[in-house]
Protein backbone atom coordinates (compact mmCIF):
# COMPACT_ATOMS: atom_id res chain seq x y z
CA UNK A 1 0.00 0.00 0.00
CA UNK A 2 1.30 3.38 -0.77
CA UNK A 3 1.15 6.65 1.23
CA UNK A 4 -2.16 8.12 -0.32
CA UNK A 5 -3.91 5.23 -0.04
CA UNK A 6 -3.21 4.62 3.57
CA UNK A 7 -4.20 8.66 4.36
CA UNK A 8 -7.52 7.85 1.68
CA UNK A 9 -8.52 5.17 4.19
CA UNK A 10 -7.92 7.01 7.11
CA UNK A 11 -9.82 9.87 6.01
CA UNK A 12 -12.80 7.30 5.29
CA UNK A 13 -13.00 5.65 8.33
CA UNK A 14 -13.28 9.65 10.20
CA UNK A 15 -15.71 10.34 8.10
CA UNK A 16 -17.86 7.42 8.51
CA UNK A 17 -20.92 7.23 10.53
CA UNK A 18 -19.99 4.88 12.87
CA UNK A 19 -16.49 6.66 13.61
CA UNK A 20 -19.09 10.00 14.32
CA UNK A 21 -21.23 7.47 16.41
CA UNK A 22 -18.25 5.84 18.64
CA UNK A 23 -17.35 9.74 18.71
CA UNK A 24 -20.25 10.81 20.04
CA UNK A 25 -20.52 8.19 22.33
CA UNK A 26 -17.02 8.65 23.47
CA UNK A 27 -17.80 12.15 24.19
CA UNK A 28 -21.45 11.71 26.10
CA UNK A 29 -19.77 9.06 28.24
CA UNK A 30 -17.37 11.69 29.24
CA UNK A 31 -20.03 14.00 30.24
CA UNK A 32 -21.75 11.49 32.10
CA UNK A 33 -18.04 10.37 33.81
CA UNK A 34 -17.50 13.82 35.00
CA UNK A 35 -21.27 15.17 36.08
CA UNK A 36 -21.36 11.78 38.06
CA UNK A 37 -17.47 12.70 39.96
CA UNK A 38 -18.86 16.18 40.57
CA UNK A 39 -21.78 14.98 42.26
CA UNK A 40 -19.98 12.28 43.97
CA UNK A 41 -17.57 14.38 45.32
CA UNK A 42 -20.11 17.02 46.36
CA UNK A 43 -21.95 14.22 48.38
CA UNK A 44 -18.93 12.64 49.73
CA UNK A 45 -18.19 16.69 50.98
CA UNK A 46 -21.54 16.90 53.02
CA UNK A 47 -21.01 13.26 54.59
CA UNK A 48 -18.01 14.31 55.46
CA UNK A 49 -19.33 17.99 56.84
CA UNK A 50 -21.63 16.02 59.06
CA UNK A 51 -19.47 13.60 60.84
CA UNK A 52 -17.34 16.31 61.29
CA UNK A 53 -20.25 18.43 63.33
CA UNK A 54 -21.18 14.82 64.97
CA UNK A 55 -17.77 14.37 65.86
CA UNK A 56 -17.31 17.82 67.83
CA UNK A 57 -20.89 17.25 69.16
CA UNK A 58 -19.14 14.09 70.77
CA UNK A 59 -16.54 15.77 72.13
CA UNK A 60 -18.29 18.11 73.98
CA UNK A 61 -20.42 15.18 75.58
CA UNK A 62 -17.29 13.32 76.33
CA UNK A 63 -15.66 16.91 78.38
CA UNK A 64 -18.52 17.04 80.26
CA UNK A 65 -18.14 13.01 81.60
CA UNK A 66 -14.40 13.80 81.93
CA UNK A 67 -14.74 16.48 84.37
CA UNK A 68 -17.49 14.35 86.14
CA UNK A 69 -15.25 10.99 86.47
CA UNK A 70 -12.09 12.85 86.82
CA UNK A 71 -13.69 15.38 89.90
CA UNK A 72 -15.18 11.83 91.52
CA UNK A 73 -12.15 10.41 91.41
CA UNK A 74 -9.71 13.02 92.86
CA UNK A 75 -13.09 13.09 95.38
CA UNK A 76 -12.57 9.60 96.57
CA UNK A 77 -8.81 9.47 97.15
CA UNK A 78 -8.97 12.80 99.19
CA UNK A 79 -11.75 10.90 101.47
CA UNK A 80 -9.49 7.64 101.70
CA UNK A 81 -6.33 10.31 102.41
CA UNK A 82 -8.12 11.79 105.29
CA UNK A 83 -9.90 8.36 106.85
CA UNK A 84 -6.93 7.01 106.81
CA UNK A 85 -5.28 10.06 108.63
CA UNK A 86 -7.99 10.29 110.94
CA UNK A 87 -7.81 6.55 112.08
Amino acid sequence: MTMKTLINSAKNAVHSTTAKVAAGSVLAASFVSSAHAQTASTTASDVFDDITSQATQMGGYALGAVAVITGSLIGIKLIKKFANRAS
